[in-house]
């Protein structure tokens, strides 16, 4: 077995003309009254906008406040909800 540090080696070279080198990258100052942030790739922000994937978050952040795994669930909400869209 090998390993290259090149994600994109052998068999993904195709893929070099779809994914860009260069994030975008955007600086935010949060505030107290913030209640959560989505950060996310191109695969959810083809299908939902910004305020579309907070209403999303929030809604199922609070019917699951107070448990562990309230934002494992809000991620695998938003997950399941874009491949859906796709």
């Amino acid at each position: 077995m090998w390993r290259t540090s090149d994600p994109l080696s052998y068999g993904e070279a195709y893929m070099r003309l779809l994914v860009i080198p260069s994030p975008e990258v955007k600086a935010f100052h949060r505030t107290t009254s913030d209640e959560c942030m989505v950060i996310a790739t191109d695969g959810l922000w083809d299908v939902l906008t910004n305020d579309e994937a907070a209403k999303i978050a929030l809604k199922v952040l609070q019917k699951k406040r107070g448990s562990k795994n309230a934002a494992q669930v809000a991620t695998n909400y938003l997950l399941r909800f874009a491949t859906q869209q796709r």
